[in-house]
């Protein structure tokens, strides 16, 4: 896969697309004798596959060129070889480009196929499926580089199997699948290190940070960025290090750095303003929208969309356009224009849902609740706020998974990292028995000594790995915060306990309660004393319940209760005390004027319950109930009653 031929296509808060380090030099000189001709040539086309030079992009279309009339027209070979990068040097300025590109890639697949050329078949499915992308195709796209892998592997080339891993971890990412697409951008990147391409080795890092951004790792995705662009800048690749300040922005506006992510922005809004580059110009736009929204800048942010307006095109930038009316939408709001913010919003969810970009979705489903509510719409507005809590839930889900994934994943490098210096260490070993079979009795000594060391790694290795082990699965199922069972743990021990109860014809009732006007207390007196709220909640919750009760904390001000052995009198009795202890606690040490209360819903499990998740739901609707009843009580499910 040579480097993929396009202006960096943005759009704010997902990935950067390729950036090019570039061929500039040909070989020149006099005419010599056929074989060094032919050296020459091949050295000329691994530097372009390769991208181990560095210049423009037009440069690298320049050398593509020149090295086009240098090739021997009856060459079937060469010609077959330059084809397959003239496939990605297809233009792509316009859909009808792009189309154009991934019929053209069509046929070379078809004609691959029918030779069984199975390197070159799955060279062109990675070419049209980043057409496919461009196109914001992206389930086509997807097909063609899980086609271009399974040809790959069957080849056992470990250069195009690297390229299907890293085209299809970034599309993945661009999805919202974290968890594969690090797994796919890990393993790239360590073939393209074995195989000793640097360009490719950097890039797939960079997009191994940018993982880690979507994520939420942002402290680990500033570090490897930083890493990447210290690479580039070694080799004097600033086009490559321009695309990874862009990530670095990205990351800074995730960190709420802002004033740092619009330095950069509005550096490469000028290099790209000189060079003319247009789709690019559009993405910056919408990145400095975004920062300049976060900031609170409503004036720069204004400016900002206003000149990316004349630069979309509906047609080959969807999602671009379904942000830029998301943003525009928040700046609506923010003069009070209600009434267009709203057909705004209406206009961009179904292309953002469509294209499974959830945390946007989640944005506009909220930000379209607040709207409907300032237009007095409330049963509407109600509807939106629903469906933003089951957005927002599902990304919250989706965020533990991926993470709990995450550290599985990291897990399994490093326990194979540790294989492989086994492995080495084991090759050192044998070596040195075939030096102690030649040189006898004087290795004799060096050759124990060094089995010790070995055996002593491996024991450290074995012992480390497993404290790591214990570590992570402790931390996947433990709220940092209050010490408490987190969702999927008290989720898990719940379902467990609910059988068991089941099995044995006991009862089993359950309580959902959250905090009482939480937001005011964070926007009162600051995040730092709502978490010591909670701590105090958590410790005082924990001191009403029963012995083989179990409390957990499943996001935000909520928490969750199971009650084992325990019918609706004795759940609600529990509750009440529990709503009572809360509100007496004394806050006094925590912040003056202070207090807190909780309203609490009760359930008892029902012959009709289907799973723990439909318990949970009529527990959630009766704490409903007793917010509607002012908060500070308890509330029976009535399916319990």
């Amino acid at each position: 896969m040579t480097p993929r031929p396009t202006a960096r296509p943005r759009t704010a808060g997902h990935r950067i697309a390729i950036g090019f380090a570039l061929l500039l030099s040909l070989l020149s000189g006099a005419a010599a004798a056929s074989g060094d001709v032919e050296l020459s040539v091949d050295a000329a086309f691994r530097q372009l596959e390769d991208a181990e030079l560095v210049g423009s992009y037009e440069d690298y279309r320049r050398a593509f060129k020149a090295l086009g009339e240098r090739l021997d027209a009856n060459d079937a070979a060469q010609q077959e070889r330059y084809r397959r990068l003239g496939c990605w040097m297809q233009p792509e300025q316009s859909l009808d480009q792009i189309n154009t590109a991934i019929d053209n890639a069509t046929q070379w697949i078809n004609r691959a196929m029918a030779r069984d050329d199975r390197l070159g078949q799955a060279d062109y499915l990675l070419c049209r499926g980043w057409f496919e992308e461009i196109a914001g195709n992206y389930k086509p796209a997807l097909r063609d580089y899980e086609a271009a892998l399974a040809v790959a592997e069957g080849a056992e080339d470990r250069r195009l199997i690297a390229d299907a891993l890293s085209a299809r971890g970034e599309l993945l990412a661009l999805q919202g699948d974290l968890a594969q697409a690090l797994s796919d951008l890990q393993v790239a990147h360590q073939m393209y290190h074995l195989i000793g391409n640097r360009y490719w080795t950097a890039y797939t890092l960079s997009m191994v940070a940018n993982t880690y951004r979507r994520m939420g790792d942002f402290d680990r995705a500033k570090e490897l960025l930083q890493e990447v662009i210290e690479i580039y800048a070694k080799r004097d690749d600033k086009e490559s290090a321009d695309s990874t300040r862009f990530m670095l922005a990205l990351t800074y506006d995730d960190l709420g750095e802002y004033d740092a992510a619009y330095a950069i922005y509005r550096d490469m809004l000028a290099q790209e303003s000189q060079q003319g580059l247009e789709r690019a110009k559009l993405g910056t736009y919408i990145a400095i929208a975004d920062n300049r929204l976060r900031a609170g800048d409503v004036a720069a942010a204004t400016e900002a969309l206003d000149r990316a307006e004349p630069l979309l095109d509906p047609s080959l930038d969807a999602l671009n356009l379904a942000l830029w009316k998301l943003f525009k939408a928040n700046q609506l709001v923010a003069v009070g224009d209600h009434t267009s913010a709203l057909q705004l919003l209406i206009e961009a969810e179904p292309v953002v849902a469509e294209q499974d970009q959830h945390r946007y979705l989640a944005w506009i489903q909220k930000l379209k609740a607040e709207v409907l509510g300032q237009l007095g719409r409330w049963q509407t507005a109600y509807q939106a706020l629903s469906e933003y809590q089951r957005t927002h839930e599902m990304l919250l889900e989706k965020l533990r998974d991926q993470t709990s994934t995450r550290m599985r994943i990291e897990f399994d490098a490093a326990r194979k990292d540790a294989e492989n210096r086994a492995l080495k260490s084991e090759r050192d070993v044998r070596q040195a028995k075939l030096q102690y079979l030649e040189e006898r009795k004087r290795w004799q000594g060096l050759l124990l000594a060094c089995s010790v060391v070995i055996l002593f790694t491996l024991a450290l290795l074995a012992v480390r790995q497993w404290r790591r082990s214990h570590r992570l699965r402790h931390l996947a199922m433990t709220d940092e915060l209050t010490g408490l069972p987190n969702r999927r743990s008290i989720y898990q021990s719940g379902k467990e306990t609910l059988a068991q109860c089941r099995a044995e014809g006991d009862d089993f009732s359950l309580l959902v309660f959250d905090v009482d006007y939480f937001k005011r207390i964070n926007d009162t007196w600051g995040h730092e004393i709502g978490d010591r709220v909670l701590q105090k909640i958590s410790d005082a919750a924990a001191s009403c319940l029963r012995k083989h009760d179990v409390l957990g904390r499943t996001g935000g001000e909520e928490f969750l209760v199971t009650l084992p052995s325990a019918d609706l009198e004795s759940a609600s009795d529990v509750a009440q005390r529990l709503c009572e202890t809360i509100a007496d606690i004394d806050l006094r040490d925590v912040a003056d004027n202070l207090s807190v209360s909780v309203s609490v819903g009760v359930a008892q499990c029902q012959k009709g319950d289907s799973d723990f998740s439909h318990l949970i739901n009529r527990a959630d609707n009766a704490l409903y109930r007793a917010k509607d009843r002012g908060r500070n009580c308890v509330a029976l499910d009535p399916e319990s009653t």
